[in-house]
């Protein structure tokens, strides 16, 4: 009897050890903000179309990033996963592709008072 309720002691510990992990990697992922850039590639798809869409977008003072046939994309307030559901939905919805897969990632965080021109300046 003893030694079940030792396995079950640690089996509890070692869940309970994985919650904290998982609650600790939702917390540390932070939301999109102005200023930051992302970078996005179109995941499964022909070389083509990945050539359209892959790359750095830079997120504007509104919250927004501008994509091709979507056009301007508000991304605020969501983190990179969330944003990248919305836009997979968003082309989906358009019937632009039937399965999108998009992964999307925050490259640079914001700086403060950064310019699209700073932006582009520190890109060459």
């Amino acid at each position: 009897m003893k030694i079940m309720k030792t396995s079950i002691t640690a089996s509890s510990i070692l869940m309970a050890c994985g919650l904290i992990s998982c609650t600790q990697q939702k917390q540390t992922q932070q939301k999109v903000r102005a200023g930051d850039v992302l970078e996005l590639s179109l995941i499964n798809m022909p070389e083509g179309e990945r050539q359209n869409w892959n790359g750095k977008y830079l997120v504007n003072d509104k919250g927004n990033i501008r994509l091709p046939l979507l056009g301007s994309f508000s991304v605020s307030e969501m983190t990179s996963e969330e944003a990248s559901v919305a836009i997979e939905k968003a082309l989906h919805d358009q019937r632009i592709y039937n399965n999108p897969d998009i992964d999307l990632k925050v490259v640079t965080e914001a700086k403060p008072q950064q310019t699209l021109e700073d932006f582009h300046d520190s890109q060459r």
